[in-house]
């Protein structure tokens, strides 16, 4: 087995990763599934609207 980090991984990889994580997390807390949390930090400019960055936080059973 080998441990990497990547600044840059590959969507497909990732998402077998979260879908892994999901099915886990909803086995062993009696289906519930995560409540999500997003926050953006955006440029409103006349040209449009663009993302510059965020975070993105989920809760299980009820904490927050």
């Amino acid at each position: 087995m080998q441990i990497t980090i990547e600044s840059e991984p590959k969507p497909a990889e990732m998402s077998l990763i979260i879908k892994g994580l999901t099915a886990y997390n909803a086995s062993r807390a009696n289906g519930e599934t995560a409540n999500y949390l997003f926050i953006s930090v955006r440029s409103v400019r006349s040209e449009g609207e663009s993302i510059k960055g965020g975070a993105v936080a989920a809760s299980y059973l009820g904490w927050t």
